[in-house]
């Protein structure tokens, strides 16, 4: 029954706007006015600059690397606006790009930096806001915008260059985003299958373009069909956008149900799944394509996995949204809507500073799990307790 209810929770959580990606779920479950919760945030930013780390800007809602030495991100600003900036991390220096209204739903640059891809939800003169997908040139900062039937997620990058696959009435066509050139690479009758909704399909194809999955679904429930020389299903997947390949024998997705996810790596030559982490209210997959790292949460500690060494890194830390460099040293990282840069050493290397910021979190939980008046909900004495469990796992590593 206590699992039911938590399930309820995290959908009840999952319908607040997408824009606000990085949402603090202590103040989902803790009361705004608790001291308690005030000292959490407080302990949590004081990580970051124990770390080093670099602040850039407040109130984002995406970041992602454009080159070595330049991240691009969006702040969003009142009056339904986001603004998008290009950051020089090294010099500590920002330009405004271009202004996008609407809610921004998805956002992508592609693999080569030059465009940035997002879709949003905006209000026109329709009584109904409608979804449409913005193409912005980083270099020249033109827009391009096309309506579409969702305002989620409806498009892939392929996974070097600036291609952007997308579903039309004939099926999974592929477009050079470069010169507009436009080819049919999956007709579909080939997926026809797994549709079983509305919901457009969305493709994702491997660095060496010979396989292609092809996804279908909505609310969490997705039929996959992998299409290569024989073409099977692949059961389980229950995100549309946390779907990497890692390389052109696997890749990575989201697997289970809301409060209980799972990380899969699936290796299409040998159809053998692998679990890299069980049980985490949120997995946030990005796979930074040039550092060959995979970054995920664990109840919103920042996990990476190092494809090269098959190797797993609990780094102690929380964050959102990660996206590494080219080169693998630094990341970028959202906590309560600030977005920071660390350097990946310097967090390996400061295990004894983490330390004694994970003790004090615990103590922090463990007053919170008897004080009830500080509860927001009746879900909050298991989201202490798992959240408590989590720090004391990490002083006994």
């Amino acid at each position: 029954m206590i699992l039911l209810r938590v399930a309820i929770t995290f959908i009840v959580f999952l319908s607040i706007p997408v824009a606000a990606k990085d949402i603090n779920l202590d103040e989902i479950y803790i009361k705004r006015s608790s001291p308690l919760l005030k000292k959490l945030i407080f302990q949590k930013l004081d990580t970051y600059e124990k770390l080093g780390a670099h602040f850039v800007d407040r109130n984002v809602i995406f970041s992602g690397w454009h080159s070595g030495d330049q991240i691009i991100y969006i702040k969003e600003v009142p009056g339904n606006l986001n603004i998008v900036y290009r950051y020089w991390f090294r010099r500590n220096r920002g330009e405004e790009i271009c202004r996008v209204s609407g809610i921004i739903t998805y956002c992508r640059i592609t693999p080569n930096g030059r465009y940035l891809i997002m879709k949003r939800l905006i209000q026109r003169e329709e009584i109904i806001p409608r979804g449409e997908r913005v193409l912005i040139d980083i270099e020249s900062n033109k827009q391009s915008v096309v309506k579409t039937r969702s305002p989620f997620a409806d498009f892939s990058l392929a996974v070097n260059g600036a291609s952007l696959l997308y579903e039309s009435r004939r099926g999974i066509v592929v477009r050079k985003l470069d010169s507009g050139i436009e080819r049919l690479l999956l007709r579909r009758k080939r997926y026809a299958d797994i549709i079983t909704s509305k919901n457009p399909s969305i493709a994702y194809i491997s660095p060496n373009r010979r396989k292609i999955l092809v996804i279908n679904g909505a609310g969490g429930i997705y039929r996959g069909k992998l299409v290569e020389g024989a073409s099977r299903q692949v059961s389980g997947i229950s995100s549309a956008t946390e779907i990497f390949w890692i390389n052109n024998r696997s890749f990575i997705f989201r697997r289970g149900s809301v409060g209980n996810y799972s990380a899969i790596l699936y290796d299409t030559d040998i159809r053998r799944k692998k679990v890299l982490l069980r049980n985490s209210l949120n997995t946030n997959l990005f796979y930074s394509y040039h550092a060959k790292i995979l970054s995920l949460l664990k109840d919103q500690i920042i996990i990476l996995y190092f494809i090269a060494q098959n190797r797993l890194v609990n780094t102690g830390v929380e964050g959102e949204d990660i996206s590494f460099d080219p080169g693998g040293r630094f990341f970028t990282t959202l906590l309560c809507r600030k977005l920071f840069v660390l350097n990946l050493q310097n967090v390996i290397r400061r295990r004894i500073e983490l330390r004694r910021t994970w003790s004090s979190l615990l103590n922090l939980y463990q007053q919170l799990e008897g004080k009830s008046e500080d509860f927001e909900n009746e879900f909050s004495g298991y989201y202490i307790k798992r959240k408590a469990t989590m720090y004391r796992k990490l002083l006994h590593e």
